[in-house]
Order: C-alpha cells, then sequence, then structure tokens
C-alpha cells in the first residue's frame, strides 16, 4: 500500500512514521492525479492501481481484496463502481493497469484531478476504452444503496460519519462476497 498525500509534509512523517510508504511525485502538478499515479506506479514498479480518495473514510478492505480479485481473475484493465451508481456514496472504488492509466493519460485532458470521471459519466468514452482493446468490469450491488451519503465534504457530513462510524462499530459484521453476474461486464454483491 501507498498513500499518494496532496503534498502533506505532515502526513507523510506519520506514514514514515507507521511504516507506511508515501509518495508525491516531484514536479508534477497536485491537481494531476493521473500522472501522480503514473509517477508512483512507476516508482514503485506497481503493474495496477487501486483508487480511494481521502473522502472514502469507511472504505471495506475486503471489498477492496475481492475487487483486485476481479481484475485479476477476468484480465480487467479498469474495475469500478462508479460508472452506474449502486453502492453508498463514500464507498467509490477504482482500480486499474498502469497500461490503462496511460490510455487515461492520452484520452483525458480535462478534470485530470478526477482520472476516471469521463469514463464513468460518459458511454462513449467507454466504448472508446473497448474499441482500444481494453476491458472494464462494473461492480453493481443489488440492494442500490447509492441514494446513501457517506463520503466527507462538509463539517455536517463529519457529524454523521462519526454517528455512522459508531454505529457500525458495534455491528462489524464484515463485506459480502462479490459474483459475476451474466454479463462480462458487471459483477455484483451477494
Amino acid at each position: 500500500m501507498i498513500l499518494g498525500p496532496s503534498n502533506d509534509r505532515e502526513l507523510e512523517t506519520y506514514c514514515d512514521t507507521n511504516l507506511m510508504k508515501s509518495y508525491f511525485p516531484p514536479f508534477v502538478k497536485e491537481s494531476d492525479l493521473i500522472l501522480r499515479y503514473l509517477a508512483s506506479a512507476h516508482k514503485f514498479d506497481a503493474t495496477r492501481i487501486v483508487r480511494i480518495t481521502s473522502d472514502c473514510w469507511q472504505m471495506n478492505p475486503e471489498l477492496i481484496a475481492e475487487c483486485v480479485q476481479m481484475m485479476l481473475a477476468e484480465k480487467a484493465d479498469y474495475i469500478c463502481n462508479t460508472c452506474h451508481r449502486s453502492f453508498i456514496e463514500g464507498l467509490d472504488l477504482q482500480a486499474c493497469t498502469v497500461r490503462a492509466l496511460r490510455w487515461f493519460d492520452k484520452n483525458q485532458t480535462e478534470q485530470r484531478e478526477h482520472p476516471f470521471i469521463e469514463f464513468d459519466n460518459n458511454e462513449n468514452v467507454r466504448k472508446k476504452f473497448e474499441k482500444d482493446g481494453f476491458k472494464y468490469i462494473e461492480l453493481i450491488n443489488p440492494k442500490a444503496e447509492w441514494t446513501i451519503r457517506t463520503s466527507i465534504d462538509t463539517k455536517e457530513d463529519i457529524e454523521r460519519a462519526n454517528k455512522i462510524y459508531e454505529r457500525f462499530q458495534k455491528q462489524s459484521e464484515g463485506g459480502k462476497g462479490l459474483v459475476r453476474s451474466n454479463e462480462n461486464k458487471s459483477a455484483q454483491i451477494t
């Protein structure tokens, strides 16, 4: 695991003190996450990246692991739960190969701070991705919990997150499994 802090020296010190890797590539704009990911992948010889944003504070590690396993098993270049929202907002998960990340670097000239937003929001971009020889999978939650919001963007979000954290810490049930659906491009939680 590599933490990519946005030029936050205090966070880098915390990582170093707690034996975690962190990296902020020099000479890359803080807002250009695509180049930051590419530089980090190059520095650490990574072949894939999993993007978890700091506002998704309650990400389920089992969901991450199953996402990566599915990505490997299906030989997918990109996997996400953000094209067709069905997960709780705040459980955003995106992963891609470095090869696909290079495609995003070449094809996404705008919104570099939101590396996969054009892909997630535009079916034509996804079709071009496939036409260029890449494969993607969407994770679908059959419970369709997309109306629930847990991401942290405001003071009220922090207060709500604290209440959710306290409630679920008591219940800690664990994640459910991901299974591949009938369609080649989607998977769902069961």
